[in-house]
C-alpha cells in the first residue's frame, strides 16, 4: 500500500469507525466444521506417519514435533525420504572406486644425514590385486622406524651420532612411536614436537626434506608423463639413490646457514634471505 493509500484509509476509519470493507474482500471466515474436519484428518495422516517412523527408528524428536505441530497447527508435517539410501549394488562399487583411486597415488618417506639415505620407503597394504597405498599413522610409522631407520644406522656405524628431526605431524608424536624414539636416541638427541627440543609449528623451510628434497624430486621426474604406478615408485626409487655424499653434504650445510639466517631476517620464512644470497648447486 502506498502512503496515500494508508493515509485515505486512516482518514476513513476516523471520520466513520469503520474500514468499510465490501463483500468478497478480504479473508473469508472458516466455519468451524471445517477445521474440525481438517484437524481429525491431520491427525489420522500424523498416526500412520509416526508409526511408520517409530517402526523404523528413525528421529525419536520427531514424533514430539509432529505432534506439537498438529495442536497448534504452526507446523507442517512433512514425509521422510532417504534420498541418498544405498543399495546393494552400491557397495561393491564405492569399493571399487576407492581402489582405483588409491592406486593411483603414492604415500614415501625418506630420511638422510649429511653421509647416508635411509630410504624410499611406500606407505602401502595388500590389495585384492595390486598393494594399494595408505595413510600414514602412528602405528604405520613406528613400524617402518623400528625395521628399518636403526638397521640402516647400525649399518653406516651413526647409532650414536645421529640426531633425529622430524616436523610435528600427529603420526609422529604416537605414544608407541616416541618409546622407539627415546630408546633408540634418548631425549637430547630428538627434534620433535612433545620432546625439549620442539619442532617450531608452521617452518617448513628448516626441514631439509620440504625445504629441498620433495622439490628436487618433482623437478626431476615429471619432465614427461608417468603412465603407471610401478614407474612413478622405480623413478623415485632411482632418482633418491642417484643422490650423491656430496649432495647431502651441501644439503645440510645449507640448512645451517638457514639456520643462521633466521634471526638476521626478524625469524620469519627465510626465502627472501636466501634469494639474495650465493645460490648453491644440488645437481
Amino acid at each position: 500500500m502506498t502512503a496515500f493509500g494508508l493515509k485515505k484509509t486512516i482518514d476513513k476509519f476516523e471520520k466513520s469507525g469503520s474500514f468499510d470493507v465490501k463483500c468478497g474482500r478480504g479473508r473469508k471466515a472458516i466455519a468451524s466444521t471445517s477445521v474440525e474436519d481438517v484437524a481429525t484428518a491431520l491427525q489420522e495422516a500424523l498416526s500412520s506417519a509416526l508409526g511408520t517412523c517409530s517402526a523404523r527408528g528413525i528421529f525419536p524428536n520427531f514424533t514430539h514435533a509432529c505432534q506439537h505441530g498438529s495442536q497448534n497447527f504452526t507446523k507442517h508435517p512433512f514425509k521422510i525420504t532417504q534420498v541418498q539410501e544405498f543399495v546393494p549394488a552400491d557397495l561393491p562399487k564405492r569399493e571399487a572406486f576407492v581402489l582405483q583411486f588409491l592406486a593411483r597415488m603414492v604415500t614415501v618417506w625418506c630420511g638422510f644425514t649429511a653421509a647416508f639415505i635411509v630410504g624410499p620407503f611406500f606407505f602401502e597394504e595388500i590389495g585384492p590385486s595390486c598393494p594399494v597405498t595408505c595413510t600414514v599413522n602412528g602405528t604405520r610409522f613406528e613400524s617402518l622406524l623400528r625395521k628399518q631407520l636403526h638397521p640402516a644406522q647400525q649399518q653406516h656405524g651413526r647409532v650414536d651420532s645421529t640426531i633425529f628431526m622430524q616436523d610435528g605431524s600427529p603420526p609422529h608424536i604416537a605414544t608407541p612411536l616416541k618409546q622407539l624414539l627415546n630408546l633408540h636416541f634418548g631425549n637430547d638427541r630428538i627434534i620433535s614436537r612433545h620432546f625439549p627440543i620442539a619442532w617450531p609449528p608452521r617452518s617448513p623451510d628448516l626441514n631439509p626434506c620440504d625445504f629441498w628434497l620433495w622439490g628436487y624430486l618433482k623437478d626431476v621426474m615429471y619432465d614427461g608423463p608417468i603412465p603407471k604406478l610401478a614407474e612413478l615408485k622405480n623413478l623415485i626409487t632411482q632418482h633418491i639413490h642417484n643422490i650423491t655424499t656430496e649432495t647431502l653434504r651441501s644439503i645440510m650445510e645449507h640448512a645451517v646457514l638457514r639456520f643462521q639466517l633466521i634471526e638476521e631476517n626478524g625469524r620469519q620464512h627465510i626465502e627472501l634471505s636466501l634469494s639474495k644470497s650465493k645460490p648453491t648447486s644440488f645437481s
